[in-house]
């Protein structure tokens, strides 16, 4: 069944009469998008509603790139959340991959996007969200979902680690975030982790989930490690098969009366040009970012001062040491040459250390594939 505007129905009327073959060109889900708002605070519009903002001054256009491996499907809605409260949308059915052009709204008045995307199908469902943020109106720029490098990371779009004041640690990951954004939390309903707290080496709680909280525990200021392990089925999906991540700070009491506090952790963030399935031509030689800071959605960002990085092409059975360039605080990136041999993959492991005990080491296995 088709539906059409009532200003359309009459001209293809007329060439149905005519017998004039109507050729119909239909997509799953559009390769354009436009997310407009118009607001009248205050007070109760009457006159017209009709909105034409200006593409060059009032809308940043944004080349969106979702990646997958195979074609598959999902939803995804874009939320303008408006400073006096919460948002409200409908998710919208897209399909993977593809590259859609989306213009979007400079929000006035306080008000943010928040946006969201999940992949499902048989292998089951994995939903990345993003951070709040606005665009710029006039601004070209790139984004993408789903895309290389998928790894365990803290979102500001979850609850993160943090601290009360009875001395309770509580400390939560996303798995599944990807390399669209920092600020990124990603969770796949099908795969499996666990994750272990230490104090110093003994072993203070664990769980069999992406979760662990220690309670109770001694006021004094302590180093801590954890530890995640995450994996799901190589036979379904095409990168980050396998993920191991230690974290360490350190941590005491917060003050009295402030209920809970964040823990900060550093980060790392891995940067990669793949194509749409997650892959880099064999053979040649590609650039590879890496940056590591403490969440940058709080009050203040402590970056990395150091960081090492390590390549494998054997599923980490074997690891070679690449080196790192300085690009800013807290920010390298390495020139890779890539094996000759295509089918193959890249796996990643880097670390990164900054002031106060904070330390942080991640094993990604399959981060990209080789084409």
């Amino acid at each position: 069944m088709l539906s059409v505007r009532t200003s359309q129905a009459a001209d293809l009327l007329a060439q149905d009469k005519r017998g004039k073959e109507l050729v119909i060109d239909a997509q799953g889900s559009p390769r354009y998008l436009y997310d407009l708002v118009s607001r009248h605070p205050d007070r109760i519009p009457n006159g017209s509603l009709a909105y034409a903002p200006d593409p060059d001054r009032d809308l940043e256009k944004l080349t969106t790139s979702y990646h997958s491996d195979r074609p598959t499907t999902g939803y995804g809605y874009r939320y303008d959340v408006p400073a006096y409260g919460a948002s409200v949308g409908l998710n919208l059915d897209e399909n993977y991959p593809m590259v859609r052009t989306e213009w979007v709204d400079h929000l006035e008045g306080g008000g943010t996007w928040l946006e969201d995307h999940t992949m499902w199908d048989s292998r089951g469902a994995q939903t990345i969200t993003g951070g709040l943020l606005n665009h710029t109106g006039g601004k070209s720029s790139t984004s993408s979902w789903f895309s290389p490098v998928q790894h365990p990371a803290v979102g500001s779009a979850y609850a993160g680690p943090f601290r009360d004041s009875n001395n309770n640690l509580s400390l939560t990951f996303t798995p599944y975030s990807d390399g669209g954004a920092v600020d990124r939390a990603g969770l796949l309903d099908t795969s499996t982790s666990k994750t272990a707290m230490y104090q110093g080496d003994t072993l203070v709680a664990q769980s069999a989930n992406r979760t662990v909280r220690a309670q109770r525990w001694p006021a004094e200021a302590l180093p801590y490690r954890v530890v995640m392990d995450s994996a799901r089925d190589a036979a379904d999906w095409h990168t980050t098969v396998r993920s191991h991540s230690e974290w360490g700070f350190t941590s005491g009491a917060i003050a009295s009366g402030a209920g809970r506090e964040p823990l900060k952790l550093l980060q790392p963030h891995f940067g990669v040009d793949t194509d749409l399935a997650g892959d880099v031509a064999s053979g040649h030689r590609t650039e590879l970012t890496l940056s590591a800071s403490t969440q940058q959605w709080l009050d203040s960002t402590t970056y990395a001062d150091s960081a090492t990085l390590s390549v494998s092409y054997d599923d980490g059975a074997t690891w070679q040491a690449v080196s790192l360039d300085r690009d800013g605080r807290g920010a390298w990136s390495a020139d890779l040459k890539l094996p000759k041999k295509p089918g193959g993959f890249v796996s990643l492991k880097a670390t990164a250390k900054a002031a106060n005990g904070l330390t942080v080491e991640q094993e990604v296995i399959r981060a990209f594939g080789l084409k």
